[in-house]
């Protein structure tokens, strides 16, 4: 989850950067997993296995950036990324509503991300 979302964010800074020729500017970005990675990824957003117990083949997790152009001035608060689990729509805690501004997803994530010795979840497992 950590490089999918430095990847996000990286793509949404070069949207943001006037000196990115357009079509180097990405579209649309494809990572693919395996079920038990789609399972953990909405068990960790959502903070509960309870509606994961089961992941139906092909399953998929979508992240969906927008914005609109003439706000691209502002910054990242011009973009707002919506989540859905097989094209559900996912309500994430902290969002105003069903799609979440950046500074909403961000700040959710902070709350829930890994913050034990160090920051460091990689080197935190390999001590137990």
């Amino acid at each position: 989850m950590a490089s999918m979302y430095e990847r996000i964010s990286f793509l949404l800074e070069r949207a943001l950067d006037p000196e990115t020729p357009e079509e180097s500017k990405v579209k649309m970005w494809i990572y693919s997993a395996h079920d038990t990675q789609v399972t953990n990824t909405m068990a960790f957003l959502t903070q509960s296995f309870d509606t994961f117990d089961y992941t139906p083949y092909s399953s998929n997790v979508i992240f969906e950036a927008t914005y609109r152009e003439e706000c691209l001035l502002e910054g990242l608060s011009c973009f707002k990324v919506g989540i859905k689990f097989d094209n559900t729509p996912v309500q994430l805690p902290g969002c105003q509503e069903l799609i979440c501004t950046w500074y909403e997803l961000d700040d959710y994530l902070s709350t829930i991300w890994y913050s034990g010795p160090g920051n460091d979840l990689d080197d935190a497992c390999f001590q137990l």
